[in-house]
């Protein structure tokens, strides 16, 4: 989960008599949210006058990263705004970079692949994911459409990430995924809606974070949410059928030093 701070929005000056609007006073609260715990700074740079200006982001970026000199990695302009992302946010990112490019090749040979809807803002998108044999999840792509198009997306995405074809390809009745005949026509694939609970199962955590934050705020948001949670899930992701409790403590504390090599990596 990433929290995002906004620290003065469009609102005015005389909307509140502590609301920053000058660079000294907007790095101060950024420093406080920061200390919080916040990933993302929402910013809109005010001019000498007060009113929003993009002439201000030079000086508004600078105040800030003087109070936290270590912490700014990224900003970017949108409109009339600044977001600025934190090292918190980054390291994220980078650990499932790396947990995605360490577990290439080494998923089953079976995939299962499906669609759920999410609703942003009323608009209506489509989230194609895919998992392997074992649940672990192998990519997820958030899209606008539930044709072959989108579908052909999802397969060229899979197979330019996991650098091998499947054995087997499991997917619902949905006549879209016949277009895997273009890029994998030698692949056997088995379309039937009991065979598919795996992959079902797997969207249980993003129907979770769709409750407890009151819906996603942006396909953006979605999207790198379900990129980056599936890789790290997939690192603590422990079958117990099988398993003594010697054999699962084994695994995790693995599991544990793989999750530090790579933070160290990236502090380094």
């Amino acid at each position: 989960m990433i929290v995002q701070a906004c620290i003065n929005g469009a609102r005015p000056r005389e909307y509140h008599p502590t609301l920053p609007t000058t660079a000294a006073a907007i790095a101060s609260d950024c420093a406080e949210c920061i200390d919080a715990g916040a990933g993302e700074l929402h910013i809109h740079p005010r001019g000498r006058d007060g009113r929003e200006s993009l002439s201000a982001v030079d000086e508004t970026i600078l105040a800030v990263r003087q109070s936290w000199p270590l912490n700014i990695k990224g900003a970017q302009t949108y409109g009339g705004a600044l977001r600025l992302c934190t090292q918190a946010r980054l390291c994220r990112l980078k650990f499932a970079h790396q947990l995605r490019r360490r577990s290439r090749g080494n998923f089953a040979d079976k995939w299962h692949l499906d669609e759920m809807v999410v609703s942003i803002k009323g608009k209506k998108y489509w989230l194609w994911r895919a998992v392997d044999a074992n649940g672990y999840v192998l990519d997820a792509l958030l899209q606008s459409r539930r044709n072959k198009g989108a579908a052909l997306r999802l397969m060229r995405k899979l197979l330019k990430s996991q650098c091998v074809t499947p054995r087997v390809m499991v997917t619902d009745k949905l006549r879209s995924y016949s277009a895997k005949r273009q890029l994998m026509p030698g692949i056997e694939h088995r379309s039937h809606k009991g065979l598919n609970n795996r992959v079902e199962n797997s969207h249980l955590p993003v129907r979770r974070r769709e409750r407890r934050m009151m819906r996603f705020k942006s396909a953006r948001q979605c999207q790198r949410f379900v990129s980056t949670h599936g890789q790290i899930a997939n690192l603590f992701h422990l079958h117990r059928k099988h398993l003594t409790a010697a054999d699962h403590r084994q695994l995790r504390a693995q599991a544990s030093t793989t999750w530090r090599e790579i933070a160290l990596s990236i502090k380094a």
